[in-house]
């Protein structure tokens, strides 16, 4: 969500066009490849996305037109919190 808001206030520029190019991809209705993301295995352990964070910025930028749901593929396990990016 951080992202979004910067592109909108001009303050990330280096990949601005991408993200934009994905929002329209949105507002058109169509339909983007799945996201990939890892969680641990505790009931309020976070989500943390693994491929995918430049469709997240567009879905975020597009937040007027986003889908009624967004597909993902989530991998668990008890040891993703040893992960040095988790």
């Amino acid at each position: 969500m951080n992202a979004a808001a910067r592109v909108r206030t001009g303050l990330v520029e280096e990949h601005r066009t991408g993200w934009e190019q994905i929002a329209n991809r949105v507002r058109a209705g169509e339909t983007l490849p799945e996201l990939i993301a890892v969680t641990g295995t505790g009931q309020h352990d976070r989500v943390v996305a693994v491929e995918g964070h430049a469709r997240l910025t567009g879905y975020l930028l597009a937040e007027d037109a986003l889908p009624g749901s967004i597909e993902i593929f989530l991998g668990r396990s008890p040891s993703v919190a040893s992960w040095g990016l988790y």
